[in-house]
């Protein structure tokens, strides 16, 4: 799977992908009694930039959704300066999900 790693800077908005963990079938789960070793885990230099990757996999979280995303955050959490990583909902799209947020305080 592919990672998006999205840095917001005030309006500015920068999206870098990085491979993520592999996608897990749900009859892969069900045969391990709940854990699932994975060979290895995303890796923040593994850059798939340049990587064969299917399109549809790796095309960017549309630009709308991200800068209502970034304005939303800033508003209700006062932050400036931070970066979330998104993930696309294998077999979708449109369905993103954030699964980390790192902020950076700094005093105004």
């Amino acid at each position: 799977g592919v990672l998006f790693k999205v840095y917001i800077v005030g309006d500015a908005i920068r999206v870098v992908r990085r491979f993520s963990l592999p996608n897990v079938d749900e009859g892969d789960l069900s045969n391990n009694a709940g854990v699932f070793r994975f060979p290895r885990v995303s890796c923040a230099a593994a850059t798939a930039e340049d990587a064969d990757l299917d399109p549809h996999v790796a095309e960017l979280p549309p630009r709308p959704l991200l800068e209502i995303l970034a304005r939303e955050l800033r508003r209700r959490l006062g932050l400036r300066l931070f970066n979330i990583d998104m993930i696309r909902e294998h077999g979708t799209r449109d369905r993103f999900y954030v699964i980390d947020m790192n902020y950076f305080p700094g005093v105004w």
